[in-house]
């Protein structure tokens, strides 16, 4: 069942689909020299930050729902559109984004405490607690490999084409930036942006 939650958690949530996306937007481009890299370059630049996203985010996550770390809600939420907006941002102002690594596991640890807050609102079993911890996250990084396994060839593809950074780099950057944003002023504040239908 939380193996399934997990899954469905990934899929449901806009945000961090959208974290996923800027992240990958630049898997294609050096970092270096700004100019497109090859397939194994831009894998190995893809499994660099998903495997620095489920690190830190295993840790605070497991951390969180054992209540080795609380914080509140609106802080952590409000945290996690930052970093999506961050990262829009950063791929449109800096030409190649370097250390991204580094910045994903950053990030990362605010993710997992997103995740820690949904399992808190779902509640875990006494029995089998560590199992079901476990089997949540495996959820999860099975619903964003399959997130970044469908995505990742596309814009491997697209990417070295001139249209790639004005339309897909620039303009995606600046929708999941758009979108941050209102998230930010939703959780934040507590405004009800388009009837709520963002949140």
């Amino acid at each position: 069942d939380y193996l399934v939650l997990g899954i469905e958690h990934i899929f449901s949530g806009t945000d961090h689909i959208c974290f996923l996306i800027g992240l990958l937007l630049v898997a294609g481009i050096d970092g270096r020299s700004g100019a497109p890299r090859g397939l194994r370059r831009g894998f190995l630049y893809t499994l660099a930050i998903v495997t620095a996203f489920t690190v830190a985010h295993s840790i605070t996550l497991i951390a969180s729902a054992l209540g080795a770390i609380a914080m509140p809600s609106r802080i952590v939420e409000s945290a996690i559109a930052a970093s999506i907006a961050y990262v829009g941002v950063e791929n449109v102002v800096v030409r190649a984004p370097r250390g991204r690594w580094l910045l994903t596991f950053g990030f990362g640890l605010v993710h997992g405490l997103g995740f820690a807050g949904v399992l808190r609102e779902i509640g875990l079993p006494e029995r089998g607690l560590v199992l079901s911890l476990v089997s949540f996250n495996v959820g999860v990084e099975l619903g964003q490999a399959a997130i970044v396994g469908a995505i990742f060839p596309l814009l491997h593809l697209w990417s070295s084409r001139r249209s790639y950074r004005p339309v897909a780099l620039v303009g995606g950057s600046m929708v999941i930036v758009l979108f941050a944003g209102l998230w930010f002023v939703e959780r934040a504040f507590g405004f009800k942006l388009l009837g709520g239908a963002l949140g």
